[in-house]
């Protein structure tokens, strides 16, 4: 853990190692299928983090990479039951790709984000990512956890535009998603070298 941040929370990091769940398991590392994750483990009052790295080559790859993150939180301490587990950040390193983050930013989502999560309501979620190949979206869903508020938004984008959808980020309107920001950006910045560039400027959105 990097001991210049100054976090509040307690944190673990486990993103040393890349998860690969892919179904097509090859060399070459695409952006898209990064996916940093965050799970709250509640002992009592106590609450501490854990993060990882999930290699996904679609989401119900995904789903399967997030169980078996949860199996390795329960290795870790066998006194942690499933119900204690849960998911509470999602981002994929396409959420740094230039063309996103610019795409974001004309449409008032990242400032949106930003302003939701000062609200402090840790049953509040932001979903935003891609619908089909053009389209970014923001929905707010709440009294839900981070995997049934994604499952919300996808079939809400199935109904509504018949594309599917592709979770950027998911977070908790609560003060420990800037945290995990913090702990994204330096996992980010250590990955994003070794991944190849292919994903990374492509034109996702025009």
């Amino acid at each position: 853990m990097n001991q210049t941040l100054q976090l509040r929370y307690i944190h673990a990091d486990h993103t040393s190692v890349l998860k690969d769940v892919r179904r097509e398991q090859t060399s070459e590392v695409k952006w898209a299928h990064v996916y940093y994750v965050g799970f709250r483990i509640s002992a009592g009052r106590d609450e501490r983090y854990h993060h990882a790295l999930i290699l996904a080559d679609d989401y119900d790859i995904f789903l399967d990479g997030v169980a078996g993150e949860y199996n390795a939180i329960r290795k870790l301490s066998r006194t942690t039951s499933l119900k204690d587990i849960s998911l509470v950040f999602v981002r994929n390193l396409m959420r740094i790709d230039p063309d996103i983050v610019a795409s974001a930013d004309s449409q008032s989502i990242t400032s949106d984000i930003r302003d939701e999560l000062s609200r402090c309501d840790k049953n509040e979620y932001l979903v935003f990512g891609l619908v089909g190949e053009q389209k970014i979206c923001l929905v707010q869903v709440n009294n839900c956890e981070a995997l049934l508020a994604i499952d919300r938004v996808r079939t809400m984008c199935m109904d509504k535009f018949k594309e599917e959808f592709m979770p950027l980020e998911v977070c908790q309107a609560h003060p420990v998603t800037t945290e995990c920001y913090a702990l994204f950006d330096a996992a980010a910045e250590r990955i994003k070298a070794l991944v190849s560039n292919l994903s990374a400027g492509s034109g996702y959105l025009h």
